[in-house]
């Protein structure tokens, strides 16, 4: 969202902010009235002729991981973060550039973004929550709901509603000559800022510039400003100052304990410093907020906002929390003005990229530009979030390309015996059956495990835990009639047993898990207070008896700290190098260099004195080369 700043900018009360203020002038001057990051801001809801310039329908994540940074070369984006959903799966993460230039950080996955005007999507999810409580109809009108009343001045009988807020019909137009910006947060509170531009006689009104010369309902034009009204009915609807309702009511249910709407909240190291090209360098602008702010401040990093995505991929549930309804995530993700402008639902709104039908919402602002959409047809999502103001829409298709292409790399099936199982107060076990398939051309190296979810949503584990295992190429681990004993202690109700593969604790790439339930708890046997399992160790599994018969590599952990061990196969008597690069193509470690016989071996990655970042391990092998990722996080 460029936000113009040719009008006057108050509270120039801080040096530094004067500095910012005449840099932000200058750029108003320089550039064109329209410039890159205010289209941005406006959703470009058409991209059907898009072309991408490469194809990357058969990277795999290494090649999309080169592909993204010969892309933000080119482009001068300075640090991106990225995360590609697919089914209920986060197949991609991906980290690259800097967050600081001084002091030089690095994004990592922990980088907290400026998401710009994709803040939207969360302060109408905010106000929804409150739609599916029964406080509101989307066509009442929301003068009955404020302590101020809002009317267009031309057409004062028309009232505008919930639904035009949300669709960007009301009205209400963005006056940028009167919406400053400010080092950190705000000083003027929500409501007041509102009543000053939107009431007769208030500091900011001025209706030729405040308002549209059409009448709400009869017209599309997006609007900060409606948007920030939704953020006040959340206010005055439900008690709370708007940050503070979603700091309790939203971020906690979709795993966003690390988000705010307020800089003030957050540590200012953590986020990525917003940065413009300038032809030669790139410059940074301190970070900075607005009194609409629930249209575009809010900051969170892209694995949080890729959780919330996920939330709506799947009908308003994250895990087995609720977020909103499912017949109220329906609602917004469909057409509401199909007579004005076909593609807008309820701040979502849908665009055809490349072919592909797309919800989602993007942002632009100073230093910022975001991106975060869902495909519904292949039930696959992507976060891109850079502190840049190029675009990227070859990146989001390359994104979305490898999820199309992406495959499963195994098979989990786990199969209770005598479904439904109910558990009685005293406590008691059920059994029930493993199957991991290898699903990939190579072997593979995993995390197995399996945590209980309680009635309340705790979670209880990892109730088993089995951690590097090797799983040959075609090969089943298979148990059969494993024991799972329930403590008379837990409560009644209905728990979810769930089996997980992937990096243990918070990678989970396929899933798998039943019901049981519990008729009540007693206290009767309450020695007996341990989730046990027994049967897993009891069979065998040799998952070294087959000699390779292809070259592999592979990593574990990875992402690391400060040391991973790469395990590769050699399937006959070869020269082998293994050598570490980092993302500029320079060795930073030769780790095997010599003859070796067929057969399986490990050698440790060291990135102790290392910076943290992305790095490229190639396996040669004869005239056989391959490449793997490893993220050093620190």
């Amino acid at each position: 969202m460029q936000r113009c700043l040719a009008g006057r900018i108050r509270d120039l009360w801080k040096s530094e902010w004067a500095v910012f203020t005449l840099i932000m002038v200058t750029i108003s001057v320089v550039k064109p009235a329209l410039s890159q990051t205010q289209r941005q801001e406006l959703p470009l809801k058409d991209l059907s002729g898009f072309q991408g310039q490469f194809s990357a329908a058969d990277f795999d994540s290494v090649g999309l991981d080169s592909f993204i940074v010969d892309y933000m070369t080119s482009h001068h984006i300075p640090g991106l973060a990225a995360v590609i959903i697919k089914e209920s799966d986060f197949i991609y993460s991906g980290e690259f550039g800097n967050a600081y230039n001084t002091p030089q950080l690095l994004v990592s996955d922990s980088t907290l973004f400026m998401l710009a005007s994709i803040s939207k999507t969360i302060t109408a999810t905010a106000l929804m929550q409150l739609y599916d409580q029964g406080y509101f109809n989307l066509d009442d009108a929301v003068n009955d709901y404020l302590p101020f009343q809002v009317n267009h001045p031309g057409y004062p009988s028309t009232a505008i509603t919930f639904r035009m807020l949300l669709t960007h019909t009301s009205g209400i137009r963005d006056n940028w000559f009167v919406m400053d910006y400010y080092p950190g947060d705000s000083p003027i509170p929500l409501g007041e800022y509102l009543s000053n531009y939107l009431v007769p006689g208030g500091a900011y009104y001025y209706a030729p510039l405040n308002f549209a010369p059409w009448a709400p309902g009869a017209e599309y034009e997006y609007c900060n400003n409606a948007i920030a009204l939704v953020g006040y009915l959340v206010e005055v609807i439900s008690g709370q100052d708007f940050s503070q309702y979603c700091q309790a009511d939203v971020f906690p249910v979709v795993d966003m304990y690390e988000s705010s709407f307020r800089f003030a909240d957050l540590d200012s190291m953590r986020m990525a410093q917003p940065m413009s090209w300038n032809g030669n360098s790139y410059s940074a602008y301190p970070h900075f907020g607005y009194s609409d702010y629930p249209s575009g401040s809010l900051r969170t990093s892209a694995i949080q906002l890729a959780r919330f995505l996920s939330s709506y991929m799947h009908h308003g549930q994250y895990g087995v929390n609720t977020v909103l309804d499912s017949s109220t995530v329906a609602e917004m993700l469909s057409p509401q003005i199909p007579q004005i402008d076909p593609s807008q639902g309820l701040v979502w709104y849908n665009m055809n990229l490349g072919g592909r039908q797309i919800w989602g919402h993007g942002g632009g602002d100073l230093g910022v530009t975001t991106e975060m959409y869902f495909c519904p047809d292949q039930n696959s999502g992507v976060v891109l979030l850079t502190n840049g103001e190029s675009f990227f829409y070859d990146i989001l298709d390359a994104c979305f390309d490898y999820a199309q292409s992406y495959a499963v790399f195994a098979s989990l099936d786990l199969t209770p015996h005598d479904p439904p199982i109910i558990i009685p107060a005293s406590g008691g076990n059920f059994q029930f059956d493993v199957a991991i398939d290898n699903l990939d051309d190579l072997p593979i190296l995993f995390d197995f495990w399996i945590d209980v979810t309680t009635p309340s949503g705790t979670i209880v584990g990892p109730i088993i835990l089995r951690q590097n295992l090797q799983l040959p190429i075609g090969q089943t681990i298979f148990r059969e009639n494993i024991s799972q004993a329930v403590p008379a202690t837990a409560p009644s109700g209905t728990y979810q047993y769930v089996a997980k593969l992937g990096q243990y604790p918070g990678n989970a790439l396929v899933t798998d898990q039943f019901e049981f339930s519990k008729t009540g708890a007693s206290d009767e046997f309450a020695h007996s207070s341990n989730w046990s399992v027994s049967g897993w160790d009891e069979a065998s599994f040799d998952n070294t008896s087959q000699m390779p018969n292809n070259i592999t590599l592979s990593a574990y952990p990875n992402p690391f700290n400060p040391q991973t061990t790469l395990t590769f196969s050699v399937p006959r008597s070869d020269w082998v190098t293994i050598r570490v690069f980092d993302v500029n193509g320079r060795q930073v470690a030769k780790l095997v260099d010599g003859w070796h016989h067929s057969g399986i071996y490990e050698t440790d990655f060291e990135g102790e004195y290392l910076a943290s970042g992305m790095y490229f391990a190639q396996f040669k092998a004869g005239d056989v080369v391959q490449c793997r990722k490893l993220l050093l996080l620190k």
